[in-house]
């Protein structure tokens, strides 16, 4: 893993769904709930956001965030 060496972008919602790190560590149960809430519905199709959906997104984004050392996620027990 290294360092990011440019910027790395993230959508807003998503990025709003991150704010309670900046507190103290969450559980990712936390994350996914606080999309739901942010994003309650698709945008542009207006359909419900799904459980499974956020839970995609943010796994995605913390993977992508933690390559480069942005987030660094615990296993929980």
């Amino acid at each position: 893993m290294f360092p990011a060496w440019g910027q790395v972008f993230i959508e807003n919602t998503n990025a709003a769904c991150l704010l309670p790190l900046w507190e103290s560590p969450q559980p990712f149960k936390v994350l996914v709930d606080r999309f739901l809430k942010v994003r309650p519905v698709h945008p542009v199709t207006l359909e419900s956001t799904t459980p499974d959906f956020a839970f995609q997104t943010i796994k995605n984004l913390i993977n992508q965030l933690e390559a480069f050392l942005f987030v660094l996620p615990e296993r929980s027990i």
